[in-house]
């Protein structure tokens, strides 16, 4: 949940499936995503931050498709999908909605997850809200506006680098090049290719940080390179907490690297997945 919204919720556990007027203040909606049929309710002031009407929404979250830019789409299908699956019970996010008119506006949304006895997803609860207001300080736009920059930027670097590689090891070749990591913005790369279900590691650098049982991986472990290789979703790690308490397994082992954060990103060729490439 992000820290700097002020007075965060806490929903009950039976806080009502079809809350249609719990939340109608202050130009904030609520919703209630079933995980097993996939489908989501909003109620009437949720459709009004995204700009729909009634008619224009059919309870499946791809019907808000026109109203979220692609890039903020993925983004939010990234930080919900990891919430799901490293045992999180929330979440919260800025994004950006299209308005009818052709215009931005920010957004918030703030979701908690509700798992079943044996801890599986079930459902998530949540709230919407326009943010237009609270974003017109400008430091804290700066700071969002600063992010995406440097996201943009670590992938438009890395796409102009590999641009004329050919082979993997044309891509190790100019990844493990110092310049090359430089010019990325990274000190450390790991690079695996998808064999069988598995991951196997074919470049790591510099050296000594190889870590002893790594080199084959399943898809389904709880390491970086499984995660973007399931989701087919870059992930960005904003720091070591961030990423000790996403990778457990894997943080012990590289911790001594002086790791700050880290992007991993899915090598997709024919819109399937062959691989991934991390830059730490």
């Amino acid at each position: 949940m992000d820290d700097r919204v002020a007075g965060a919720l806490s929903l009950p556990d039976d806080w009502p499936a079809h809350p249609d007027l719990s939340l109608a203040l202050n130009r904030m909606g609520s919703f209630d995503w079933d995980l097993d049929t996939g489908l989501m309710h909003m109620d009437r002031a949720a459709l009004d931050v995204f700009d729909l009407t009634a008619d224009e929404y059919d309870d499946r979250p791809a019907s808000l498709a026109p109203r979220v830019p692609t890039d903020e789409a993925q983004r939010l299908d990234g930080m919900v999908s990891h919430a799901l699956k490293s045992g999180r019970t929330d979440y919260g996010a800025y994004f950006r909605i299209l308005r009818r008119d052709g215009t931005l506006r920010w957004t918030h949304t703030q979701g908690f997850v509700r798992r079943d006895g044996t801890g599986r997803p079930r459902r998530i609860i949540g709230i919407v809200r326009d943010a237009t207001q609270e974003l017109a300080d400008s430091t804290a736009r700066r700071e969002l506006d600063e992010e995406r920059r440097r996201r943009t930027s670590l992938v438009e670097g890395t796409t102009a680098a590999l641009a004329h590689a050919r082979t993997v090891k044309d891509v190790i070749a100019v990844l493990k090049n110092s310049q090359g990591l430089a010019h990325l913005g990274a000190t450390s790369l790991v690079m695996g290719l998808l064999e069988s279900g598995r991951i196997h590691l074919v470049a790591d650098g510099p050296e000594g940080s190889y870590v002893p049982g790594t080199r084959y991986t399943r898809v389904d472990e709880q390491y970086p390179m499984s995660e973007v290789v399931r989701t087919l979703t870059p992930r960005f790690i904003e720091s070591a907490d961030d990423f000790a308490a996403s990778y457990p397994i894997l943080w012990p082992d590289i911790s001594h690297l002086g790791i700050t954060s880290a992007a991993y990103m899915p090598l997709i060729a024919q819109a399937r997945p062959i691989g991934a490439l991390g830059l730490l």
